[in-house]
């Protein structure tokens, strides 16, 4: 038998003889009978960039922006959640949350179009609105199973010119030369 700890920022799972089983401190392992698996519990930062004609958001009331975002996610700290983001991950080990968040991209970036989508430009100029829509999309802050948004990052938010916007220009979506 040998004893494993946890050290901060890291949960222990344990697996093979008994089931799984997670910790925050340390536990007893029967080496070949049972094996153990470190997940990462800190913050790992999920950035997301939303410029130019070609990548806008879309107010509600038609108005194009452009919009530098982070999204804090990581593992929340309960034994339910920590085996939650391993099923979720299919994985055994988690050992850097940052390594998987290219797979959650295309959810993220479907998150932030339908906050910005429900809501005008002159509100969300307003970046207490948009990072509040964010997380009012978030059940829970559960981003994804296992997986909470501990904070959302407005870093850049900016309206496009008139003449890249369908309610200025009649429609254009493109600078006219």
């Amino acid at each position: 038998m040998k004893y494993h700890k946890a050290f901060a920022g890291k949960a222990l799972v344990r697996s093979g003889l008994g089931g799984r089983k997670v910790t925050f401190d340390g536990m007893f392992v029967f080496p070949g009978l049972q094996r153990i698996s470190k997940v990462d519990i800190t913050i790992s930062n999920l950035s997301l960039t939303f410029t130019g004609p070609d990548n806008p958001l879309i107010a509600k009331d038609q108005q194009l922006f452009d919009l530098k975002v982070t999204l804090q996610l990581r593992v929340n700290d309960t034994p339910k959640d920590v085996l939650a983001a391993i099923d979720y991950l299919e994985t055994d080990a988690l050992f850097d949350l940052d390594e998987r968040i290219p797979e959650m991209i295309n959810d993220a970036e479907q998150l932030i179009r339908a906050a910005a989508s429900e809501h005008d430009w002159s509100e969300l100029a307003d970046i207490t609105t948009l990072k509040n829509a964010i997380i009012e999309r978030v059940p829970k802050r559960y981003f994804k199973p296992g997986i909470v948004l501990q904070d959302v990052a407005l870093d850049h938010i900016d309206k496009f010119p008139p003449e890249y916007s369908p309610t200025q220009s009649g429609g254009l979506l493109f600078r006219a030369h």
